[in-house]
């Protein structure tokens, strides 16, 4: 007797979990999450192979459960048998081989035959059924490698058969060779028991596996609990009935009728607790987001009824949790009345559209209503109020105030379900422009970011425009186009309608044309266009920085200091500001404003000291703005010192000045010995250059690095002079001098 003969004996239950798994096992891997692996001494896996051993404790026996890790490897050990031994009990030293030295196989083919058990036919397929892979793959060596991974997957889908089917039925457990029961057991000892194969370890690399279990009674409180599942309405005909996943191997469900009060099996097939599958076999999102973290049920329902669901589930040692039930639930009116016909839509006159149509045929059907959209998919908006079932026309007078588009008829029945008819389009022909928008005004404004503190430009301008809508009461938008010149093309700016009556623009300023041009049309719902409005004309904002100031000269005298500068050579200079920053200050400070057109007809910017204003050394500058408010920036540094008076009597002054080419420095050291509160100056020149001064030091001061120093070789010679608080200068000192070559 064949095995296809026993399955089909035991037709259709058999057949049904043998097809159903195959089909869920074609979208996942339950078993086998190792990839495949060659069994040969030569080519031995990196890490060796395992067996998870489970046990459970019933008081007067225990039974143990075990899985192999890999397919292959569980068809080896399977052919071999597993050794199973057990040490400790009471006196903790009894070591005993369970199976008396006979390896625990699987039942034959013959065995599963003579079964009574409704199981035995599919686990026969899953041990002894015809491969499906063809064997010719094997004879070549291009389609070898093809024949050993489908022969792998097949052999996983048969280890993933078995083990469900062991979880399901413990005697199947026995006949797959994956279950033993020890009964020689004392209650409240303490047992460990190892499973092992008899193959052979340089072939097929293994490890043992042991586990420790205390005999006590089972209490049946230690099956996982399940969670109440939850129903929900999937369509118009079927609900999805889900519930958490657990560690089940399956799970039993039944649905109980509020009508006669009784409670029916939906399927003798438990529902498999299948992970990591294929969530687009759904079809559906819902069932998608369900499936990720739920096992589903999909059951078909009547309307006008109430039912109510419950789930258990089974682990691996066939034991089966309580129930958990489900709030009752029913099913909504998901279905839509009969689809409405529109026969024909005429226009009068070109004014008003007149539709007929077929009266709704659905004894469920509400109402219907008209509905208008200016593109085939939509959106559709109804036109009119809601007409009887029985109604076949309608008029639309405001046809010709509507932009070009479609009629539909929509049915709505009670539960607020409904459908449409077929799209005609509205005969209505709008050749009429509509008014031109008038008043196009507008402004540009230059974009500046924060730079340090300061603004800074973009580039880019902001135009802010603004116009009349036109008198047209059918408008149904504006388009707004541009140019560079009056007489170029002019482009559209914004790619769809404008609903409103003004825009903002952005624009590239960094170009040589100094203006923009734009006009403005109207579109009406027909989509006539109107004539342009007038041209609008906009000069662009400035963003080009005036040329900074540089110096003229710097005069003093007892009184005051003179610092003229160069003034900026940009045409369009507002304002010249000045700036003073003291001495060992790091913040510049506002001094004076100079409007550019009161010093139009001066050759220079010029700027006066008064000698009693300034107490110690000061570095002024001088900023010129254009009319745009764009800055040339801080220029033309200058150093004003305190003006000298008449010297007083010669202080004596030692002063050295030595080159440092490591550091690009010369150096200077001064003494002398003056109790008057003072401060001193020091002069530089530079070849045969005018002394000018570079520095100033405190008293107790005795050193200074010069760092500015020329590009060429030079001869550069140092003094110093002390200023006293009387405000008499002494008499330079000796000349220091240094022959610089960099």
């Amino acid at each position: 007797m064949s095995v296809e003969y026993i399955i089909y004996k035991y037709y259709p239950k058999v057949k049904k979990l043998i097809l159903s798994i195959a089909l869920l096992l074609s979208v996942t891997s339950l078993c086998s999450q190792s990839a495949y692996r060659n069994l040969t001494a030569d080519d031995s896996p990196e890490q060796p192979y395992s067996v998870t051993l489970m046990a459970r404790s019933y008081g007067d026996s225990i039974v143990l459960r075990w899985a192999a890790d890999d397919p292959g490897f569980w068809l080896l050990a399977s052919q071999e048998g597993w050794t199973i031994t057990r040490t400790g009990g009471v006196a903790k030293n009894d070591y005993v081989t369970l199976n008396d030295s006979r390896p625990i196989k699987p039942w034959s083919l013959q065995q599963l035959q003579r079964s009574s058990n409704p199981w035995a036919p599919a686990m026969a397929q899953a041990l002894y059924g015809k491969s499906l892979v063809p064997a010719k793959l094997a004879n070549s060596k291009a389609s070898l490698a093809s024949f050993v991974l489908q022969s792998n997957h097949e052999q996983g889908q048969r280890q993933t058969l078995a083990y469900i089917l062991s979880d399901l039925n413990p005697q199947m457990a026995e006949a797959a060779a994956l279950r033993f029961v020890d009964r020689n057991v004392e209650k409240g000892a303490t047992y460990q028991y190892t499973i092992t194969t008899t193959l052979d370890r340089q072939l097929v690399p293994f490890q043992s596996t042991a586990i420790l279990v205390t005999c006590n009674p089972f209490d049946s409180a230690a099956v996982a609990p399940v969670s109440a599942p939850q129903v929900s309405q999937l369509d118009s005909r079927r609900a999805v009935v889900s519930w958490s996943r657990t560690s089940h191997t399956a799970y039993f469900i039944e649905r109980f009728n509020h009508s006669d009060s009784s409670w029916s099996t939906l399927s003798d097939i438990p529902v498999l607790n299948i992970a990591n599958a294929d969530q687009s076999a759904y079809g559906s999102s819902k069932l998608v987001a369900l499936a990720k973290d739920n096992v589903m049920y999909i059951d078909s329902l009547p309307l006008g009824s109430q039912f109510s669901y419950r789930v258990r589930g089974v682990d691996a040692f066939s034991n089966r949790s309580g129930w958990k039930s489900s709030q009752p639930f029913a099913m909504s009116d998901r279905v839509p009345p009969a689809s409405p016909r529109l026969l024909s839509v005429k226009a009068d006159e070109n004014s008003v559209v007149s539709l007929t149509f077929t009266p709704s045929s659905d004894a469920d059907c509400r109402n219907l209503y008209v509905a208008y959209a200016s593109s085939p998919t939509g959106p559709w908006a109804q036109i009119s109020s809601a007409l009887a079932p029985s109604a076949t026309s309608f008029s639309d007078s405001l046809a010709t105030t509507r932009a070009a588009g479609f009629y539909r008829l929509y049915a709505v029945d009670s539960a607020s379900n409904s459908s449409y008819s077929n799209m005609v389009p509205s005969p209505i022909a709008d050749l009429k422009a509509p008014g031109a928008p008038s008043k196009l005004s507008g402004k540009a404004s230059a974009l500046r970011a924060n730079v340090n503190g300061r603004p800074a430009p973009t580039g880019l301008a902001v135009v802010t425009l603004a116009w009349e809508p036109s008198a047209s009461s059918d408008v149904l938008g504006y388009r707004l186009f541009s140019a560079n010149q009056r007489d170029h093309q002019f482009i559209e700016v914004a790619s769809a309608n404008i609903y409103s009556t003004s825009f903002n623009d952005t624009v590239n300023i960094q170009t040589t044309t100094q203006n923009i041009y734009y006009y403005v049309v109207a579109v009406d719902n027909r989509y006539n266009y109107s004539v342009p409005s007038d041209t609008l004309q906009l000069q662009l904002p400035d963003i080009v920085a005036p040329s900074p100031c540089t110096l003229e000269s710097l005069s003093q005298s007892s009184s005051s200091s003179v610092i003229r500068w160069h003034k900026s050579s940009s045409s369009d200079v507002d304002r010249y500001i000045v700036y003073s920053q003291p001495k060992n200050s790091s913040a510049w400070q506002y001094v004076s404003t100079i409007q550019a057109s009161d010093v139009a007809d001066a050759s220079y910017v010029s700027y006066t000291v008064a000698s009693k204003d300034i107490s110690q050394p000061c570095q002024y500058s001088i900023e010129a703005f254009d009319k745009a408010g764009n800055s040339s920036g801080r220029a033309a540094l200058v150093s004003v010192i305190p003006s000298s008076v008449p010297q007083t009597p010669q202080v004596s002054i030692s002063l050295s000045a030595k080159y440092n080419k490591k550091s690009a420095a010369i150096n200077l050291q001064w003494s002398y010995s003056l109790a008057e509160n003072h401060y001193g100056i020091i002069y530089r020149s530079v070849g045969s250059a005018q002394p000018e001064p570079i520095s100033s030091f405190s008293p107790g001061e005795t050193s200074f690095s010069d760092t500015d120093l020329p590009s060429s070789s030079a001869n550069i010679s140092y003094y110093i002079v002390l200023k006293l608080s009387s405000g008499a200068t002494t008499s330079p000192s000796r000349q220091a001098r240094v022959s610089f070559k960099p």
